[in-house]
């Protein structure tokens, strides 16, 4: 019995001498396991020699529980030798270095930005109607200049085809060479009558099959649209429009002197405009058109098909009051100055010509850029209206993010500021807002993307976190670096800096730096002394000690 018990003392001395020549000069995180590791065996050991007792107490058990015991110190002869090699890896902590400039500059500024091109342009259509072609869809490369789509513009051709041939015509001194007031004339009382009839059948033919009651006092526009405020303009225009249908029958037969002629040219010109405008609104207004008992989609699609054909009418009128109008000043002002009708003809048929090739140009969709379509609304058949936007084009290949500020924040920031995009980029900002939003009461701020990581790529529209480093402010002295940072040791509170190893560039040797702390801000502690703003430290300084080598994990 006395046998086996000192048995298990010298098998636990020897674990003791084992732990304390093999395991002890090792990292001290090995350390702390092999003492527990040392204690736990010495507790079993012990626990086996009170069993070996009580075995020879009861000889029947003796002879298993001594395998028992040779098949534990087996397990541990075999543990000691696995566990050496194991032992032998690099157990050197990894530490993070850190700038006090970038540390000491205040915690991040986090917001939630967008990504956009540096070069984009919102295309809408400058005339409202049918879309008639569009030759390009998302994702295709544009050029400047380029058409996009065209909106339906064939009596703007036809004016163009027209005003073209009165120009060869005044050109080869034909006809028109010799035309006198009298011609500009009639031909200027044939607009008036043909803008009476022209304005009159668009109104009451096309225009009122929507509108019951429409040359009363109170005309109903009796097809449903969600928008009443529209409903109710409408019925105003209508009304309006009654008005002038009637100064219209009254005028008709009138006999008008040159004088007379004009003016009331530009009268006529001035009442097409205004139901050029109401055609336009009454266009909008089928095209959102509730179906409702007899008031079927096959009624409406066939009122707006009557509707835009009005409007393309009114909209050849207003060219041709215009030309009539400035044909006969033309007339007058030759005549009166002496000049030859030519040089007045070439003049009028030069600025009919430009007049229908804007009036042409308005229907044609072009890009404003050149880069990638981003999105179209357009679709032939589809209804375009004025100043709608339709067309989204994108110079991908610059890209710069842009968040919004608050006026606390606003000031913390500047021109230079390096930013980190969604994890992934680095930037810098390129311009602030002089002033806030009058709406939001933020200000915009925009940010170069400088870098992006190896794999990682934005596109436009991409919501993105932006992380803007406040800059410190002019003057400023004071530096705070995170609390981690600083190790409070009995001979006052120390960072730690590394000096690197000549022949291992990523590993060095902690040297401790005394300094002199202040006040608390947050998650930060004032340095009074001992650091400088280009010094680099170590982020974590918990569980370090001096001389101790580490290897470099660099922000």
């Amino acid at each position: 019995m006395r046998v086996s018990y000192h048995a298990s003392k010298i098998v636990s001395r020897l674990f003791s001498w084992y732990f304390h020549t093999t395991i002890a000069p090792m990292n001290e995180h090995f350390q702390r396991a092999g003492t527990f590791l040392h204690g736990a065996l010495t507790f079993v050991l012990k626990g086996l020699g009170e069993l070996w007792v009580w075995a020879n107490e009861n000889k029947k058990y003796s002879i298993p529980l001594a395998l028992l015991i040779l098949a534990g110190v087996g397990a541990l002869a075999f543990f000691a030798n696995q566990a050496g090699p194991a032992l032998e890896t690099d157990s050197r902590r990894e530490v993070e270095l850190v700038s006090v400039a970038d540390v000491s500059s205040g915690e991040p500024i986090t917001v939630i930005g967008e990504i956009r091109s540096v070069s984009e342009a919102s295309v809408a259509p400058d005339a409202s109607g049918r879309v008639t072609h569009v030759y390009r869809s998302i994702g295709d490369y544009v050029a400047a200049g380029s058409v996009i789509a065209e909106i339906e513009n064939a009596s703007q051709r036809a004016a163009v085809a027209q005003a073209e041939a009165s120009l060869d015509r005044a050109k080869s001194g034909s006809a028109l060479s010799g035309i006198s007031v009298g011609s500009a004339t009639a031909a200027a009382e044939s607009a008036r009558q043909s803008a009476y009839a022209s304005i009159g059948s668009a109104v009451t033919v096309k225009a009122d099959a929507s509108f019951s009651n429409p040359n009363g006092i109170q005309p109903i526009f009796f097809i449903s649209i969600p928008n009443s405020q529209l409903k109710n303009t409408l019925e105003s225009q209508r009304l309006q429009i009654g008005v002038i249908i009637k100064r219209h029958a009254a005028v008709r037969t009138a006999t008008l002197s040159e004088s007379e002629l004009i003016s009331e040219l530009q009268t006529v010109s001035d009442e097409a405009e205004t139901v050029r405008e109401f055609l336009a609104n009454l266009l909008t207004a089928l095209s959102s058109g509730i179906s409702t008992g007899s008031i079927t989609e096959a009624t409406i699609a066939a009122n707006e098909a009557e509707v835009n054909a009005a409007l393309a009418t009114i909209s050849a009128l207003q060219g041709s009051l215009g030309s009539a109008s400035a044909g006969l000043r033309s007339a007058r002002e030759s005549l009166t100055q002496g000049r030859s009708g030519e040089s007045a003809d070439v003049a009028l048929a030069q600025a009919s010509l430009d007049a229908a090739k804007a009036a042409l140009e308005k229907t044609i969709i072009r890009a404003p850029i050149s880069g990638t379509i981003n999105s179209i609304t357009l679709e032939t058949g589809n209804f375009a209206a004025a100043g709608s936007p339709a067309v989204e084009i994108v110079n991908a290949s610059g890209l710069e993010a842009v968040a919004y500020l608050s006026e606390r924040d606003l000031p913390r920031i500047a021109p230079g500021s390096s930013v980190r995009i969604s994890g992934i980029a680095d930037g810098r900002v390129s311009r602030v807002a002089p002033a806030l939003d009058s709406a939001t009461r933020k200000a915009e701020v925009r940010i170069a993307i400088i870098r992006t990581d190896q794999g990682s790529r934005f596109v436009a529209g991409q919501s993105a976190t932006i992380e803007l480093t406040p800059v410190r402010r002019q003057g400023e002295t004071a530096l705070f670096i995170p609390i981690a940072s600083v190790k409070i040791t009995p001979d006052g509170a120390i960072v730690f800096i590394v000096v690197p190893k000549a022949d291992e560039p990523e590993a060095g040797t902690l040297v401790s730096v005394p300094v002199t702390i202040g006040a608390l801000s947050g998650g930060k502690v004032e340095i009074i002394s001992g650091l400088a703003l280009d010094n680099t430290i170590v982020a974590d300084a918990r569980g370090l000690k001096e001389g101790q080598e580490v290897l470099v994990k660099r922000r």
